[in-house]
């Protein structure tokens, strides 16, 4: 995590707390906000926002969507609200792509794929672990 934050209703978030984020030294590329630290009524309220959300936020890749729409899914589920399980499409190997990766570009540059699939899903976990501990849940 760098020393950047962005405010969100007054309070300063690191990239932790949120369920996207592009660049972690470019605060604009940072989406959906689901932990608002030292506010869980704040934080219900951007879960709840970043489920309506979600499908019209731009800035997201696809093959990063699965992972934040699980992100946002876990936290969810922890402060007790009903959220949908999604299924994602265009699943190629067990592995959900972006649009734009054909399957000339995969067979050209497995590698690289499988390191950003690989990145995405650690964030995922890092951001997980992170909400659990500040929830005093682990």
């Amino acid at each position: 995590m760098s020393g950047k934050t962005k405010k969100i209703d007054g309070v300063d978030l690191h990239s932790g707390c949120f369920a996207y984020v592009g660049d972690v030294e470019d605060t604009s590329t940072w989406k959906l906000p689901i932990l608002i630290l030292g506010n869980a009524q704040k934080t219900l309220t951007h879960v709840k926002s970043a489920l309506a959300r979600f499908d019209q936020t731009k800035g997201i890749p696809d093959a990063a969507r699965p992972v934040v729409w699980g992100s946002i899914w876990g936290a969810a589920l922890m402060l007790g609200l009903k959220a949908d399980r999604r299924e994602f499409p265009r699943l190629l190997a067990g592995l959900q792509l972006a649009e734009e990766v054909t399957a000339i570009e995969l067979a050209a540059k497995p590698h690289r794929v499988d390191r950003e699939l690989a990145q995405l899903i650690a964030d995922a976990d890092r951001k997980a672990d992170e909400m659990l501990k500040r929830l005093g849940l682990e």
